[in-house]
């Protein structure tokens, strides 16, 4: 059309032009009677007359496409991806009017199967509570995002397992005295570094407890044993050495007790 336009100089070419146009009357009628006037610049006259006619021509997809975009808000729930593809898709040809509905009514379904999935398997499969403030963001940011279901479901099953390792953690520091600093710190874990801080608490905390035990055992039973209580790192170290002094201390009630014969 615009190289056609190119080629329009005079009068007769414009009327000739204008035939070969798809324009409505009231376009038409509009350059003829622009054409009669006293003076007439054909440039935009006839840059006009090819802009009524593309106008024309592209209505009825217009028309179409709005009506597509109207299908897509009324289903609603409909992610702004997905309808920048289904819009797409028409603009390229690829799919007609009735059959890009039907589609984005089918998407609908496939997108509130795969929502009440989500959601059953965050509360039922995973056991955690859509009330808690952290839950309900991963919901909504699901529904705003649905297509990074994965990363979604990512974020839930670290929800999950630190939920277990706070139980774990709870359930490790039962045996020692009340810490409330350290159940708070439990209580407020985010990541594998914060559960490694409080292993390491805790298994420290039974270590100093161990320790302190095998001191009192060395001083009540006065055995003379090459024990450094400074060394126990670990509760395994520490029952080592709780064997060790407690062989000691069997030893010196059988040489006690050999002695006591003899008197």
């Amino acid at each position: 059309m615009r190289a056609q336009e190119r080629w329009v100089e005079i009068e007769e070419e414009l009327l000739n032009y204008l035939d070969r146009l798809t324009l409505k009357p009231e376009n038409r009628r509009k350059i003829t009677v622009a054409l009669n006037s006293y003076w007439v610049n054909f440039q935009p006259l006839k840059k006009s007359a090819t802009n009524m006619a593309i106008k024309t021509r592209n209505e009825p997809r217009s028309l179409e496409r709005k009506e597509l975009v109207n299908h897509m808000n009324k289903i609603g729930n409909i992610s702004r991806y997905n309808k920048v593809q289904i819009l797409k898709n028409y603009n390229r040809g690829e799919a007609n009017l009735n059959t890009l509905k039907t589609a984005t009514e089918n998407l609908k379904g496939v997108k509130n199967a795969q929502k009440n999935y989500f959601r059953k398997y965050i509360i039922t499969n995973l056991g955690l509570n859509n009330s808690n403030e952290k839950v309900k963001k991963i919901l909504n940011n699901y529904n705003k995002y649905p297509n990074y279901i994965n990363n979604h479901m990512s974020k839930a099953n670290t929800l999950k397992a630190l939920k277990n390792e706070r139980v774990r953690l709870k359930n490790s520091a039962k045996m020692l005295p009340v810490d409330e600093k350290r159940n708070k710190r439990i209580e407020n874990i985010k990541n594998a570094n914060d559960v490694a801080q409080l292993n390491s608490n805790i298994s420290n905390a039974y270590v100093a407890i161990v320790r302190k035990e095998i001191s009192n055992m060395v001083l009540q039973s006065g055995v003379k044993a090459n024990i450094n209580t400074g060394q126990i790192n670990s509760l395994q170290k520490g029952e080592e050495v709780r064997a060790k002094l407690m062989n000691a201390i069997e030893r010196k009630r059988i040489k006690n007790l050999h002695l006591f014969k003899m008197q």
